[in-house]
């Protein structure tokens, strides 16, 4: 009869042990993420380790995340001032295309399809600037180029995000689940699932 081994490098403990990391770093990105206009600084140094856990690579996952936080708080938290500032811009367009110009179908679809455009771009600009070392505009125009050539992967996880969002607005039960689940590990675990995909695509352009 076979015995009953625990192994300490089984499947079961490294899951426990990949849970553990993103529940610390959901914490850490919550706290370094306060202040708001950080925001942009915490998510690099975020998608830095995840990118590395996702690959297999790095330990003591929380002092690279601060080391990264450091390293970034510069550069990515203007980037990230930079993507909320055009965020609120394309809020005040709906307003206005919705009270102003009373719901006009041509702007509209033309505020629709920048804020597609937009929200594409923010889903490579943050990741890319965790892997590359590159000037804010090449980080923006890069992630737009990246969304588009990969069209597929970027519909999949904004998909993703909408049925979370509509969740949590048509259902008060899921709301107060889904926000559970995002002070526990719901911000790194997102990163952390996207960062197989952004592992694998950023391998394709590294030198």
């Amino acid at each position: 009869m076979k015995r009953f081994s625990l192994s300490l490098d089984g499947p079961v403990q490294r899951a426990l042990g990949i849970m553990g990391d993103l529940i610390v770093l959901n914490m850490l990105w919550l706290i370094c993420s306060l202040p708001l206009i950080t925001i942009g600084a915490a998510t690099t140094a975020l998608y830095t380790v995840t990118l590395d856990m996702a690959e297999g690579k790095g330990d003591r996952h929380y002092r690279q995340f601060l080391r990264a936080f450091k390293d970034n708080l510069g550069k990515s938290t203007l980037l990230g001032v930079i993507m909320a500032a055009i965020g609120a811009f394309l809020i005040w367009d709906y307003w206005c295309v919705r009270t102003v110009l009373h719901d006009n179908w041509f702007f509209l679809l033309m505020v629709s399809l920048v804020t597609l455009l937009y929200a594409i771009t923010l889903l490579y600009t943050f990741p890319q600037a965790a892997r590359f070392n590159d000037s804010i505009g090449h980080y923006l125009r890069n992630a737009l180029m990246l969304g588009l050539a990969h069209m597929k992967g970027s519909l999949v996880m904004l998909a993703a995000l909408v049925v979370i969002a509509v969740l949590v607005v048509v259902s008060p039960h899921e709301f107060m689940m889904l926000l559970f689940l995002a002070v526990l590990f719901g911000f790194s675990g997102l990163a952390y699932l996207s960062s197989s995909y952004f592992a694998r695509l950023f391998a394709q352009y590294q030198k």
